[in-house]
């Protein structure tokens, strides 16, 4: 279970992003991990967007995600 650390509003160019079309970051905080998971629950990680299935959690976006969509950890 992942949380995608919020978006940017502006683009490296210096365009605003609307929140109509902004989708979730690509930089998540591991919020819980498998015990099969080599992926330890508080790491910081880049997951492959638009892969998961999402869960809102108190009002917040989350996902659920297999360890191969992991790309990196910090």
């Amino acid at each position: 279970l992942v949380r995608p650390f919020p978006s940017d509003n502006i683009t490296e160019g210096g365009l605003l992003i609307p929140d109509s079309v902004k989708k979730p970051s690509s930089k998540v905080k591991v919020i819980k991990a498998g015990n099969k998971s080599k992926i330890k629950e508080g790491a910081t990680a880049y997951r492959v967007t638009d892969w998961g299935t999402e869960v809102i959690i108190d009002g917040v976006s989350h996902f659920i995600m297999e360890d191969n969509a992991i790309l990196a950890v910090e």
